[in-house]
């Protein structure tokens, strides 16, 4: 008994310091402070000019997010201010959360904590896990959302156990307002339930009441959020792409692919080395081929349902399946994947010692890109307004690219722009008329379209515009450019 306790305490310490070790590159990213990017920007200016009432209203700038998540972030503004850093702290936490419940969540499923350990470091080293902690975006509340569902249905806690069911009615009615994609591991969970109150009657009214609860927040979720959505046209046009094709399996079989590889490329961690999402993908298979081989049915629909639902969201175009919209399936990927791990590392280690020597080494493979991915800056608009603040003229003119409009709305009414009475110019190249202007003229381009790295309507513009002037000045940060042009 002893021996088992001093077990315990150890495996107890090792993976809090592991989740330790993880949030700190978390951390990292998050105190790297960077600055706000074109999204972050557009949904941050809907948190810090809008009141409680008016974030329950489609939001400006084409954005859409959960009226709950909203919220929050709201409060968080309100009691810590309108920097990034509070805008970011609740994706903050929920990654953090996320950690813990990856854990547990997969030591509770898989009977395994050596798999849990594993899954939780190929989740924590997730290169789009980590950027989305510190990202002013739902996602990263999507996966501490999908994970407490299924925390709260299988946890053998006794405090859960014995009150399951009002937490899950409970649990249920908050992810349909925190997050959108909470639909799928509701569907998920819900359908198990409704299966097992058919073979065991004594559970036919606590599910009924449970998923009654969940019917009506979504009804109500719907009506009043989504139902006739402004942006719903614009959405589907722009998730055009992240939506199944039917009707000629040609194209069916060659989107999915597409999805396959993005997937096991982009959203799992690597080496970042190419042609290394085949090894991930074959892991991820053996994984999923033994859990089928040893009949460990429930895992393996707890750990594939969610994918297949969203597959038929997506090819009714409801939910679009792609990129930050499917971060919440990161987690189920990488139990499967750490299952595929341990199983090969048992096969050739043989004993205890190699095996688990074995399993650390396969973790340590997925973790470069991750690592090297911290910190990861997108638009750094916030050295050159320091700038211009500082080398700003009277009689000087400021032009902002139409794309940069609203990372200069936000860092202006922060008080973080300051150029006085300066004329303001906004717009795109070809839509906004220079030619009356001379002098000294700043331009400021950020997120620049084509967004293909070629910075072409900047180039343009600035290539014109030496035909009446010169170039005094150029400044250049992540994603961003500052111009001083002296035009005639």
């Amino acid at each position: 008994m002893l021996l088992s306790s001093r077990q315990r305490f150890s495996d107890s310490i090792f993976w809090k310091v592991v989740i330790l070790l993880l949030t700190g590159l978390l951390a990292w990213q998050y105190f790297y402070n960077r600055s706000l990017w074109l999204d972050e920007a557009m949904l941050s200016l809907n948190i810090i000019q809008k009141n409680y009432g008016g974030l329950t209203h489609p939001l400006d700038y084409v954005q859409v997010a959960p009226i709950l998540f909203l919220w929050i972030e709201k409060l968080f503004t309100s009691v810590l201010g309108s920097s990034e850093m509070a805008l970011r702290l609740f994706p903050f936490l929920c990654s953090i959360a996320s950690l813990i419940l990856v854990y547990h969540c997969t030591s509770i499923l898989t009977k395994n904590r050596s798999i849990a350990l594993m899954a939780v470091c190929l989740v924590g080293l997730a290169p789009p896990f980590i950027y989305y902690a510190s990202e002013v975006k739902q996602y990263a509340t999507d996966v501490t959302v999908f994970l407490a569902i299924y925390f709260v249905t299988f946890s053998e806690n006794d405090f859960v156990r014995r009150r399951r069911w009002v937490l899950l009615s409970l649990t249920g009615a908050i992810a349909i307002f925190i997050s959108n994609a909470s639909v799928i591991p509701l569907c998920t969970v819900g359908i198990w339930w409704f299966v097992r109150a058919v073979r065991h009657p004594q559970d036919r009214l606590p599910v009924m009441i449970a998923l009654g609860i969940w019917a009506i927040c979504f009804g109500i979720n719907f009506r009043l959020f989504i139902w006739h959505h402004p942006s719903e046209a614009i959405m589907k046009s722009y998730w055009k792409d992240a939506f199944m094709p039917l009707g000629h399996p040609g194209a069916t079989a060659k989107w999915l692919m597409n999805r396959a590889f993005h997937l096991f490329d982009e959203l799992l961690p690597s080496l970042g080395m190419a042609k290394f999402y085949i090894l991930t993908f074959c892991l991820y298979a053996a994984g999923l081929a033994h859990l089928l081989l040893t009949k460990r049915y429930l895992l393996v629909y707890l750990l594939t349902a969610p994918i297949l639902i969203h597959l038929v969201l997506a090819a009714l175009k409801m939910y679009p399946f792609d990129g930050r919209l499917t971060l919440y399936q990161l987690p189920l990927y990488c139990i499967v994947l750490a299952h595929g791990i341990y199983q090969l590392a048992i096969l050739i280690g043989k004993k205890p010692p190699f095996t688990m020597l074995l399993c650390v080494l396969g973790v340590l493979l997925f973790a470069g890109k991750g690592v090297r991915s911290v910190p990861k800056p997108v638009e750094e608009m916030r050295p050159l307004l320091a700038r211009l603040n500082a080398d700003i003229k009277p009689n000087e003119s400021v032009f902002i690219y139409n794309y940069s409009r609203p990372a200069f709305t936000y860092y202006y009414e922060t008080g973080r722009v300051q150029v006085g009475n300066a004329p303001l110019y906004v717009g795109q190249p070809q839509t906004i008329d220079l030619q009356q202007v001379k002098g000294h003229v700043w331009l400021l381009f950020s997120h620049v379209h084509p967004s293909d790295g070629s910075r072409g309507e900047e180039r343009i513009m600035v290539k014109h515009l030496l035909k009446r002037g010169r170039q005094l000045q150029e400044f250049e940060r992540t994603g961003c450019s500052l111009y001083l042009m002296d035009l005639w």
